[in-house]
């Protein structure tokens, strides 16, 4: 079947012949906005436009899954007789109240009428419960998968402890894991042994626009299950410094719910009997009692053009005061201590005063993926591409999936990589050129999908030109994590110690892993090997 070219979609139509899908309807209901020059996949799954496709598709069937297995275990306890009898107390109480309710009692017909209801509504039941017991190995089988899968795949075993970054960061594993190390890990142990850990007061995400500074930020706080605070983009720099303190004494309030809550937790009898999974499971529930406070655009409120030199100041010294042991956890006298990190991004870190950046702002330098950071953001979104292309294979005979895994990109990332001479393409574009690419190949599957992503990488301006890649790198000079992960020998060890953390992970849990986990273990061993291989031969 010869499928047509998609149409521009500002003058989207249904002349293309595809079938209507949710990412249609989408489209269709906002004609209003600027969504002209996006591809149809980057629609489908950009989160500024629609929650993607394969999400919507796993909710539904999660829902219908757990609908099942609920009506299964209602059969499974349901008592005829039981049931038969309360819906005949129901029909006597209707009677009985309808009677008082009428100056000349109930008619033989009205009473008739309700226990005829409550006759339909039991055989309804018993319709229920005969066809859910005809069935009944499909829902034991059901309800087995279910119980199997329940604490069985790598995903759910260690969604609460270092995987929830990777989740919505692909990439970046060398600031990964320094961020883990500063700020994840001791707020998450510091809530499962109830010991003080020493955390930072504010963490500082430095680079160009596009690279997930705010996404990461947002990740981190989840992560480890503190409040997430924000302070707004459309904040009034004036007004910043009574804002800030609004928050911390909102803090600082939230903070003693908190610790009430989980000591109420600790003392109780349940948690003695429960296993350690389980507690951090309910400890991870209620949530740290710190809480992380994000403010986008830092430097807005330092920006020599838009604020006056009043205004900076002011500024400046509420921030050096709410930065000064703002982490510590809340100790009599000590008011400074109220339990809270700042994570803030910025484009321009030169414009953080250096009384904040030393000593009370740890920077972070987020830049334009390279190396093997650039090889896992474009595996990571070929595989969403994948999910879109399985919505086509059926109506397309000769469509395949991407084969990610061996797809050998190190060439063509050494040529796309950030450069002073050419500038560099952030995570927002190498996305949508990643699922422009996947349209193309949806229309000519018989030109392999390499091509097609090298045709839009080779035709595409880098949004970060060589002009603002300079000032970006100049203004990120010094930041000790500045380089991603790089491909030659000299830093291979990052990556080797990235896979070595990997596989620890993987192997805390290996007898239980699924099978889609365990050949992701197996191919992680595999690389680790050669790694090591290289380096003997070298």
């Amino acid at each position: 079947m010869k499928i047509q070219s998609i149409t521009p979609l500002n003058s989207y139509t249904k002349s293309y012949n595809t079938p209507v899908t949710k990412a249609d309807s989408f489209i269709d209901n906002n004609r209003s906005n600027d969504l002209s020059g996006y591809p149809k996949s980057y629609i489908k799954f950009h989160l500024s436009f629609a929650g993607s496709l394969a999400d919507e598709i796993e909710k539904d069937n999660e829902a219908n899954r757990n609908k099942r297995k609920d009506d299964y275990l209602w059969a499974r306890n349901w008592d005829k007789e039981k049931a038969r009898t309360e819906y005949l107390k129901q029909a006597e109480a209707e009677i009985k109240i309808t009677s008082k309710k009428s100056t000349w009692g109930i008619s033989k017909e009205a009473k008739e009428a309700i226990n005829e209801k409550y006759r339909n509504l039991y055989f309804a039941d018993l319709t229920k419960y005969r066809e859910i017991m005809d069935k009944e190995d499909e829902y034991k089988k059901l309800l087995k998968e279910d119980q199997a899968v329940q604490h069985k795949t790598k995903s759910e075993l260690l969604k609460s402890f270092n995987n929830s970054i990777d989740s919505k960061i692909a990439g970046y594993s060398n600031l990964k894991r320094i961020l883990r190390d500063e700020f994840v890990n001791p707020v998450k142990d510091e809530l499962f042994d109830g010991q003080e850990r020493k955390v930072a007061n504010c963490i500082a995400l430095c680079g160009p626009t596009g690279c997930g500074k705010t996404v990461l930020a947002e990740a981190m706080a989840n992560e480890t299950s503190c409040f997430v605070d924000t302070i707004t983009t459309d904040t009034n720099v004036k007004n910043f410094p009574k804002t800030v303190k609004a928050k911390i004494n909102e803090a600082r309030e939230r903070y003693d719910d908190r610790l009430a809550q989980i000591t109420e937790l600790k003392n109780s009898a349940k948690y003695s009997k429960m296993t350690d999974e389980e507690k951090k499971e309910a400890l991870l529930k209620i949530g740290s009692p710190r809480t992380v406070i994000i403010i986008d655009e830092f430097d807005k409120y330092f920006n020599p053009i838009i604020t006056d030199e009043g205004t900076r100041i002011a500024n400046r010294n509420c921030l050096k005061g709410a930065f000064d042991g703002c982490a510590e956890l809340p100790k009599q006298g000590n008011g400074k201590a109220v339990g809270v990190t700042f994570l803030c991004t910025t484009n321009y870190p030169s414009r953080i005063d250096a009384d904040l950046a030393v000593g009370k702002c740890d920077k972070y330098a987020v830049v334009p993926p390279s190396g093997f950071d650039m090889i896992d953001v474009i595996q990571h979104y070929m595989n969403k591409a994948n999910i879109l292309i399985n919505d086509f294979m059926e109506e397309i005979p000769n469509l395949q999936e991407i084969d990610v895994k061996n797809i050998n990109l190190k060439k063509f990332v050494e040529y796309y990589a950030p450069s002073n001479e050419k500038g560099a393409f952030s995570n927002d574009a190498i996305q949508y050129l990643v699922l422009d690419a996947t349209d193309d190949y949806i229309q000519r599957p018989d030109i392999d999908f390499t091509l097609h992503l090298i045709r839009k990488f080779k035709n595409t301006p880098r949004d970060i030109t060589p002009q603002k890649y300079q000032k970006y790198m100049e203004e990120l000079d010094g930041f000790s994590n500045l380089n991603n992960d790089p491909l030659d020998n000299k830093d291979r060890m990052t990556r080797k110690e990235f896979l070595e953390e990997e596989i620890a992970e993987y192997e805390e849990v290996l007898d239980v892993l699924a099978e889609d986990d365990l050949a992701k273990y197996n191919e992680l061993k595999k690389e680790l090997e050669e790694l090591n291989k290289n380096e003997g031969e070298n």
